[in-house]
Parts: C-alpha cells; sequence; structure tokens
C-alpha cells in the first residue's frame, strides 16, 4: 500500500498510539513504520530529527511533522484536502 500518509513510531509510545487510533477512528488510510523493526524507518526518523531518535513523525504528501499534536494533524489534514470521517454523537 502506497499512501499519502505515513506514521513512523513505536508500538510502546502512546503518542504514536493516540495519533494512530485517531487516523484509524478517522478512516483515514495511512501506513505505519515501526522504527524498532524497520532499520530504514529508524534511519529516516533519525535523520529528520538532527540525530535524535523522537516520534512520533508524520508526513502528509512530504510535509514531516515532528511528534504533531492531533489539533495539528487535523489542520495539515484539511489543508491536503483530507477529510476525516467524523461519526455523529449516539444519543
Amino acid at each position: 500500500m502506497e499512501s499519502d500518509i505515513q506514521v513512523y513510531g513505536t508500538g510502546w509510545c502512546g503518542q504514536t498510539y493516540a495519533l494512530r487510533k485517531y487516523l484509524i477512528d478517522a478512516r483515514v488510510p495511512y501506513e505505519y513504520f515501526d522504527i524498532e523493526d524497520d532499520e530504514d524507518a529508524w534511519q529516516f526518523v533519525v535523520d529528520m530529527n538532527n540525530g535524535r531518535q523522537r516520534f512520533p513523525l508524520v508526513v502528509i504528501e512530504h510535509r514531516v511533522m515532528l511528534q504533531p499534536t492531533i489539533e495539528l494533524l487535523e489542520r495539515v489534514l484539511s489543508e491536503h484536502g483530507i477529510r476525516p470521517f467524523k461519526r455523529e454523537l449516539e444519543r
């Protein structure tokens, strides 16, 4: 699968988990790269963080975001015309 959205992180990182859960719940397709299992992904994260291993790192259509919040992620998705699914509240 090739997606315009890539998420780099680890399975034990709470921020990575929260971003991935948001994307799944919003039905936004993305690719996930676990930097502990993928040496190329680890090197990419280190290169983008000036030699440091900091994550999550999200790439949306070539825009790299270092440790983005959900709010920033929503804003960038919107800027790229990607509309997340919003479930209506059940009553």
